[in-house]
């Protein structure tokens, strides 16, 4: 039961029905890490029995991620391919032995410097660095992908559009 545990949940509903169980009141974003790096570990008791939440992507993750902060979730699709970085429980036997391990990592482990360079890569300053490597707005050829695309002019509809003019071409 561990009654020395306090579940902190951010919104109108507490995240697990206990009596150590806690709500807040929803923040801005931009003061979201400020309540996450008050956590010991964050923990994401998804129901996987339901096909919504088996597949959903938890951005909220990533924020932990970048603050290095250990993750104990239920085991959804979405974030296997961060097993070695998520305490993965599927029962609440499981979920409570997830955040002992969690709680016993050390401050300096690998897994929390690895968290961070994932967040990182998961950065929107990261993903508007992409974007606008392969989607250019000035119709130049974007190396990365290794195609092109020709400027769209005004068109007379009536009239046949060639075929080889209006393709985008892969090289």
């Amino acid at each position: 039961d561990h009654p020395d545990w306090q579940f902190i949940s951010v919104g109108s509903q507490k995240a697990v029905p206990r009596s150590n169980a806690h709500s807040l009141p929803w923040v801005p974003a931009e003061e979201l890490s400020v309540l996450i790096k008050g956590l010991d570990v964050a923990f994401l008791p998804y129901n996987c029995s339901d096909d919504y939440q088996l597949h959903c992507v938890p951005l909220k993750v990533f924020d932990c991620f970048a603050l290095g902060i250990p993750v104990v979730s239920t085991p959804l699709i979405n974030l296997w391919e961060y097993k070695d970085l998520i305490y993965f429980g599927d029962t609440a036997q499981e979920l409570a032995s997830a955040v002992e391990k969690a709680l016993s990592e050390p401050p300096d482990s690998l897994r929390r410097a690895a968290r961070i360079e994932i967040a990182k890569k998961h950065s929107i300053e990261n993903l508007a660095a992409l974007l606008r490597e392969r989607l250019p707005l000035d119709g130049t050829r974007t190396e990365a992908m290794g195609c092109y695309d020709k400027r769209i002019q005004t068109v007379d509809m009536q009239q046949p559009m060639p075929v080889a003019e209006t393709r985008m071409r892969t090289l």
